[in-house]
Formats: structure tokens, C-alpha cells, sequence
């Protein structure tokens, strides 16, 4: 029986394209059984954001719909969205859809409960510091979205008890508000994960340090009392091996197609994350102009220039791989992009159903849908689903290591301030040759 007859044919081929994607069989009937719902009355492009929270907020077959179904709910219709405005139907030239009214709706619900200025409590001087100390974290680290970061967890702290200045929250109260459940939709769990909790941590711990020493007079500090945070120990989560094998890495790339531009594209795209052993960020952000082709010592080499991660105002130039740069030239001359593209355009852009579009190419690839890429080719290849897109960057790491990479040039590579961080990527492998090593004195 087909749940979708009385939609409009071009709306019929596109649900029919979005569940054929590899996905998971039950996650499949899910998509089926929410899209058929909300589409039971309105086609997709009639529906409002207030509509599809209309349809998010509704009762369920058993009683009232709880957070885990609002929230499949709102997931499952913001992705086929996403779909669809990617998504070109036969016979059109255009996308099926240009907005995602799911995007705003899932918007709308995550912030609905946070007032427009979560500081307006605050006293002017505590308004004060918590707008210079988030300028400083702008400043130190020139990226928005560490900005964004830390002023959406001092958001939700100060609102959890909106009755308190900062300097009258106990250390008992920062350690309850650190394990209160995750308002991102994306991560919505009961159990926050030991990195998010330590993040909630990192913020209050540099944010109480800013405001002893941020003075209201000569000599006078606006916090002098004792930091609530002080002696609340960060946690140490479990550090499994997320690099992939040999063999599993090979499955991956055979099974990206090499026969069309995406697959070209994809190609080069996870290949640079590989081969140069970069963060999402680092090559989703890269430009053509980017790239730049240098003499060192005496011989002709390709160089990158990328920002790294939380530094967006220090660049940075390492040496791109003749099979990345080959890769690369394969894609744009496939996309026939490699005469027309310009110093400023995005060196992966974004596509429209294997066609390149002149309004897409100043846009560069959002590393959620890289991972969704990632995710797909690995569904192909039988890798593990809990691998993601930041398992090519330790695969890289640990061969670099067997290799003979040593640690500081490791360090470098993946633009680690701390050593002790690059020997976390590397630290499964301590040991695995010391038997040739130990067979020689056997005789000891």
C-alpha cells in the first residue's frame, strides 16, 4: 500500500528518493510511518513551521506524545526537508522546495523557554563581565561559535535559578546544573557525556576566574569571593580505539563511486581528511585560493593554507599529498569547474541532485552533512555505525605513528597545543611491537 499516493507525483518521486538512502530498516519504517502522518492532509510544501509543531506537539496512538517521539519527530522531518531542498524532481530545473520549514519549527521548540536577553536579571556590573568575558573568548579564539558556545552554557546556568546573582551560586548548585539534561536537539539525552559535562565545567571555571580579576574601581574586584567551582574535578571518560583497520579503510573508499561528480567530489573530499589528518572544520572551510603550489628544496610542492579549530584568525600551511591533489583535480575538472573557479570560491561545493549551481558554489559544505556523507559510505562498506567522520583523522594519526611519525611532528600535524593530547590518538598502539624487540633477548 502506498502512504503517499494522494500527494502530487513530483512529491511521490522525491519521499520515494529520500527512503531509498542506506539507512537502517527500522529507522526506515519510522521515516514511513511520521512522514505519512503529517502528510496525511497538506503536502509537504503546503505545511507551515506552526503546522509541522502542530503535528511535533500531537497526541500519539497511546496517549500523549513523549520527549523521545517529539523529538524522532521533529529530526525525521527536518531531514527530509533537507532532502527536499536538495532534491530536483524530473522534469525541473529547480529544487523541489527552497526552505526547511522543519528548521524553524525545531528552532522555535529549542529556545522557546530561553528569553531574548538570559542576562537582563543579571546587575549592570555582572552584565558587564559576562559581555566582556564572551568578547575575550571571541577575541582569544576569533571563532563565533565558541562565542556562541560559552554564552549559550552561562545562558542556561544563570537561568537555571534566575533568583541568584553569580557570586551566591554554591559549588553544590554547579555540580547539579552540570548534569541536567542537554537542551541541544540534536544530543537531547538524559545522560550528558563526560566531554559535554567537562565543557559546562571549562566555561564556569574561565568565566568565575575572568570576573576576579575584572575590576568595578582601581584595585577592586568584582568577584572576591571563593569560586564555586573549585574543587569540582573534571571527568575521564572512557578512550576507546576510533581508528578504522586497514581493511575497513580500504571498504570505505572502494565504496564511494568514481563514475560521477558527487562520487568524485566525496572522493577527494575524505580523502583530504585522511591523507592530511585534519579536523571537519579545517577542510569543509577550505577555499580554492587555499591551495597553492610552492618550491621547497628544489623540488615543486602542493601546500594548503587552513585555519585550525577555535583559531579562525591563525592560519596555518601543510603540505597536500600528490593523491589529494590528484583527486581534487579529477573532481573539478569532472565538475567543470577547474577553468571557471576563483580564489574565493569553496573548494568542495555543494550540489543539487549531481549538478552544480551557481548559487550554491559560494556556500562551503556543512560538516553535519559531511558526516552524514561519512556515515553513509561506512553503512556501504559494513564499518561499524558508530564510527564517524573524526575516525579518519586517529586512522591517519596511528599509521602516521607505525609508520615512524614521531610525536612531535604528530603534534603538528594535528595542530595539538598539547602533547599529551596527541599520545591519547596514539596511546593503544604502546607495545604492539615490543615483541620483535623481546624475542631477541629471550635467552636472558
Amino acid at each position: 500500500m502506498n502512504r503517499f499516493a494522494h500527494l502530487p507525483e513530483r512529491w511521490q518521486c522525491c519521499l520515494e528518493s529520500f527512503l531509498s538512502r542506506p539507512v537502517r530498516k527500522h529507522t526506515v519504517e519510522d521515516y514511513v510511518s511520521y512522514l505519512s502522518e503529517c502528510f496525511a492532509h497538506q503536502a509537504p510544501d503546503e505545511l507551515t513551521a506552526e503546522g509541522i509543531t502542530a503535528f511535533v506537539e500531537s497526541p500519539s496512538r497511546k496517549g500523549p506524545a513523549n520527549e523521545g517521539t517529539r523529538r524522532h519527530r521533529r529530526i525525521t522531518l527536518s531531514t527530509f526537508y533537507s532532502f527536499a531542498c536538495q532534491y530536483v524532481a524530473p522534469g525541473d530545473t529547480a529544487p523541489i522546495i527552497s526552505h526547511n520549514p522543519a528548521q524553524r519549527a525545531a528552532s522555535e521548540r529549542r529556545y522557546s523557554s530561553m528569553p531574548v536577553d538570559p542576562f537582563s536579571h543579571l546587575s549592570q556590573d555582572w552584565r558587564l563581565c559576562v559581555e566582556q568575558f564572551l568578547e575575550s573568548i571571541r577575541d582569544i579564539s576569533g571563532s563565533s561559535k565558541s562565542y556562541a558556545g560559552h554564552r549559550s552554557i552561562l545562558a542556561r546556568f544563570f537561568q537555571s535559578d534566575v533568583s541568584k546573582s553569580p557570586e551566591q551560586f554554591s559549588r553544590r548548585d554547579v555540580q547539579q546544573w552540570m548534569r541536567t539534561p542537554s537542551a541541544n536537539a540534536r544530543n537531547h539525552r538524559d545522560v550528558l557525556s563526560a566531554s559535554s559535562i567537562n565543557g559546562r565545567l571549562g566555561c564556569l571555571v574561565s568565566f568565575y576566574r575572568f570576573a576576579s580579576g575584572w575590576e568595578i574601581s582601581k584595585d577592586v574586584p568584582l568577584f572576591q569571593a571563593k569560586s564555586p567551582t573549585d574543587g569540582i574535578r573534571y571527568l575521564k571518560a572512557a578512550r576507546p580505539n576510533k581508528a578504522l583497520s586497514e581493511q575497513a579503510l580500504r571498504s570505505l573508499f572502494a565504496a564511494i563511486p568514481r563514475d560521477t561528480v558527487k562520487g568524485l567530489r566525496d572522493f577527494a573530499l575524505l580523502g583530504m581528511y585522511f591523507f592530511c589528518c585534519k579536523r571537519a572544520s579545517e577542510v569543509a572551510l577550505l577555499r580554492f585560493g587555499d591551495l597553492e603550489q610552492v618550491e621547497l628544496n628544489g623540488c615543486q610542492k602542493w601546500v594548503f593554507h587552513f585555519s585550525p579549530k577555535g583559531h579562525s584568525r591563525e592560519r596555518r600551511t601543510q603540505e597536500c599529498v600528490p593523491e589529494c591533489v590528484r583527486a581534487i583535480d579529477a573532481y573539478l575538472v569532472a565538475s567543470g569547474r577547474k577553468d571557471t573557479i576563483k580564489a574565493g570560491d569553496p573548494l568542495f561545493a555543494p550540489m543539487v541532485q549531481g549538478k552544480q549551481g551557481k548559487e550554491h558554489r559560494a556556500k562551503t559544505l556543512n560538516t553535519c552533512y559531511i558526516n552524514q556523507l561519512f556515515r553513509s559510505y561506512a553503512s556501504k562498506a559494513g564499518i561499524d555505525p558508530a564510527a564517524t567522520l573524526h575516525a579518519l583523522r586517529h586512522t591517519s594519526a596511528s599509521l602516521r605513528f607505525l609508520a615512524g611519525e614521531d610525536l612531535k611532528s604528530l603534534q603538528r600535524i594535528l595542530s595539538h597545543s598539547s602533547l599529551a593530547s596527541t599520545e591519547r590518538y596514539i596511546s593503544f598502539i604502546c607495545g604492539v611491537n615490543d615483541s620483535g624487540l623481546l624475542s631477541k633477548f629471550g635467552d636472558l
